[in-house]
């Protein structure tokens, strides 16, 4: 019987590292990194690899909130801070936030997060678990197509200009020529 709970052991064992081979595949893919962040220590623990999603200084994940907030670029650094902080006060749940970071290269980063707070049987935040995603690729693209829609515009606005001004000279003839078609029918 011992044997069986041992091989039972093994296996479950194998198939977690398995998993877990998984899931760090997956999440290098996709570019997102995972984040743990105990609210009562301020430990924050993210998922290998995390490093590279927003490329923080030195190689390293920061090990705190406030760490990471450093990180976060200065003009956003309010929104960010508050888009985490609500859900803790407020007893909500879940929360997103649209945010640049600063590379180890000083190049800027978009990073989206989706968090999930974790409440004791009291209702505190206790900890706040989510993802982080380099989205920097698609907020390029979205302002590219701002871009374009503005470009759009203008030339649409330029388009109606241009029509009402030949409506508008094609109609000074078409009176003339009616005003003599009046006098030839005459």
């Amino acid at each position: 019987l011992n044997q069986v709970h041992r091989r039972d052991a093994v296996d479950r064992q194998v198939e977690l590292r398995d998993s877990e081979e998984r899931l760090r595949l997956a999440l290098e893919a996709a570019h997102v990194a995972t984040w743990d962040w105990d609210v009562r220590s301020g430990a924050l623990r993210w998922s290998e690899g995390a490093d590279r999603v927003f490329g923080a200084p030195g190689g390293g994940a920061p090990g705190t909130a406030e760490a990471y907030l450093a990180l976060v670029h200065e003009e956003d650094r309010p929104a960010a801070a508050g888009a985490v902080q609500s859900p803790l006060e407020s007893g909500s749940q879940r929360y997103t936030v649209r945010h640049r970071v600063i590379d180890r290269e000083g190049a800027v980063r978009w990073i989206e997060a989706y968090g999930r707070v974790v409440r004791d049987e009291r209702g505190r935040a206790v900890r706040t678990r989510g993802a982080a995603l380099d989205v920097t690729d698609r907020q390029a693209i979205e302002a590219q197509r701002e871009e374009l829609i503005r470009e759009l515009e203008a030339k649409n606005a330029e388009l109606e200009q241009f029509t009402y001004t030949v409506s508008h000279d094609l109609k000074s003839p078409l009176v003339t020529i009616k005003g003599f078609l009046g006098l030839i029918e005459k």
